[in-house]
């Protein structure tokens, strides 16, 4: 779930082995081809096992997540709000294929070299992923 992520343990620290990409909603994505990177912040209701000290309460986490070195960029969004149906991270040689389906159809495709959680922050409000 997180080959390529030079930060991996992270979302591990705090998720445990929880798959947080399970039922989370894609809010935004930044394409940056001049520094070959994707700025992608994720939303995720995944359960936390180990939540920081400072985190009093929270409905929905949010994760910002940069993509690196990024040569190929392939998407097809058929809708505003994107619901993470299926994740896959492959190894390709030197580089790492991501791939993010949704139920309409949706989908991501990305090369890259590296990715890494740039920030993991508790949200409160009333927002149904």
């Amino acid at each position: 779930m997180l080959l390529g992520f030079d930060n991996g343990f992270v979302i591990t620290n705090i998720f445990g082995e929880n798959n947080v990409f399970k039922d989370s909603v894609i809010e935004n994505i930044i394409y940056q081809p001049l520094d070959y990177r994707i700025t992608m912040t994720v939303l995720t209701i995944c359960n936390v096992i180990n939540p920081p000290k400072k985190w009093t309460e929270w409905d929905v986490v949010a994760l910002n997540i940069d993509f690196f070195g990024v040569r190929e960029l392939k998407t097809n969004i058929n809708h505003a709000i994107i619901h993470v149906g299926k994740i896959n991270i492959i190894k390709e040689s030197n580089n790492y294929i991501l791939e993010i389906l949704e139920e309409n159809r949706s989908s991501i495709w990305a090369k890259f070299t590296i990715a890494r959680i740039q920030r993991v922050t508790p949200i409160k409000h009333d927002i149904k992923l």
